[in-house]
């Protein structure tokens, strides 16, 4: 039953917590380096920290359009998250 239910896990990702998928995915993106991978040329790259008004309150696109191409952004905001600090340790 173990291997069935841990197999049914893995393939089925948005069987889980809607948190923990935003959570995996942003850790994904930041441990894989997709993050900036798509504009080397700018000269700063922000990375923003914080809990779900964050998530919700920082929009990358419309930060990076405002620096007129000066910045490139990336929100790594975690629903219900109190303290960070461990995140900085991951990425």
């Amino acid at each position: 039953f173990w291997i069935l239910f841990e197999a049914i896990w893995l393939l089925f990702p948005y069987i889980r917590n809607g948190t923990q998928v935003i959570i995996d995915a942003k850790f994904a993106a930041v441990r894989t380096g997709e993050v900036f991978k798509g504009a080397p040329e700018a000269k700063a790259r922000v990375v923003i920290f914080g809990d779900s008004r964050v998530l919700c309150g920082f929009k990358p696109e419309i930060y990076d359009t405002l620096s007129q191409g000066k910045v490139t952004s990336y929100n790594v905001g975690i629903p219900n998250e109190k303290g960070f600090v461990e995140q900085l340790d991951i990425l």
